[in-house]
């Protein structure tokens, strides 16, 4: 899967949500060529997956996904806008998508923000 398709796919998928299910989810990248293959379908599983976990576990009716190339890494933001009543929500590691990222030898962690914001970021080597 070569990286601009990751971008497609991922747009795709947040078009679905939208429709399916209400959630505006907005999508931002700044790819590099060398971004392809396993690593960017391993890339659009992580996504997928933190797509999913907006809808299963938040109410929340908007979501972000940024994907970019830095250096020698992917970087990767999942989050969405908080409604009032989970704001104060637990710390949580989504479980899957922490072992998928260990698993390519990278690293993730949840930002809880105080704008009622949560994002999942993924920092993934290139």
């Amino acid at each position: 899967m070569p990286g601009e398709f990751l971008v497609t796919a991922v747009k795709n998928q947040s078009e679905r949500l939208g429709r399916f299910y209400g959630i505006q989810v907005e999508v931002t990248s700044d790819i590099s060529p060398r971004l392809q293959g396993r690593l960017a379908a391993e890339a659009y599983q992580i996504i997928a997956e933190g797509l999913s976990n907006v809808l299963r576990h938040t109410t929340a009716k908007s979501a972000f996904v940024t994907i970019l190339c830095e250096n020698s890494h992917l970087l990767l933001k999942i989050g969405n806008d908080a409604e009032p009543n989970e704001n104060g929500a637990k710390k949580f590691m989504p479980r899957s998508i922490n072992e998928r990222v260990q698993m390519l030898g990278g690293r993730a962690f949840v930002e809880q923000r105080p704008e009622r914001q949560t994002v999942v970021h993924v920092t993934i080597p290139m």
